[in-house]
This record gives C-alpha cells, structure tokens and sequence, in this order.
C-alpha cells in the first residue's frame, strides 16, 4: 500500500529563552513542530513524523502551512513509499525543513 500523507500540523511556538548573547536575543525566537500524519496504522494509532527546526532560528510556520503541506497534501504516490519519491522538489522542501 503506498503511503499517502493526508494531515500536516503545524505550531509555531515561543523558545522563550532567558539566553542572550552578542548576536542573538532568545527570548524572541520562535520554533516550528511539525507532524506528518500518514495513513498507516500501527497498534491502533496513526503512524507520524515528527520535526521541530532548531534554536537560533525563526519558526517556519507561514512556509510550512502556505507552501509545503498543501503540496504535500496534493501529492500523489508515484511509488509505493511516502508519496513523494518522484517528486524531488518535495523532497528538498522536506529536507530544507530539516537542516
């Protein structure tokens, strides 16, 4: 069965960190957390990704709700897998969102 992708949440959330140095002020940053929810079952529960982008960086989340899950969402699998194997601009989108 391939895997299809139908759910991607998104929160954008303070990091609200007393930290601050020369360069960056961590009480204004904010992190994406990310849940790919696919349709694979497992013991009765959804079977999900989940990414959060790291400290030192602004939240993704305007990228992640206007551009990569309507995209993700409208993919269809070329192959069985995750729903994005033929597709590579999908892949680095994902991949950006991860680095």
């Amino acid at each position: 069965m391939p895997i299809r992708i139908p759910n991607v949440r998104e929160i954008t959330q303070s990091i609200g960190s007393p930290i601050r140095n020369a360069d960056i002020d961590f009480s204004t940053l904010t992190t994406s957390l990310a849940a790919v929810v696919t349709n694979i079952w497992r013991d009765g529960k959804r079977v999900a990704g989940y990414s959060f982008n790291s400290n030192g960086r602004y939240g993704k989340g305007g990228r992640i709700r206007e551009r990569f899950t309507p995209r993700l969402l409208a993919a269809e699998p070329d192959l069985p897998g995750i729903g994005f194997e033929g597709k590579a601009d999908l892949y680095v989108h994902m991949r950006d969102l991860a680095v």
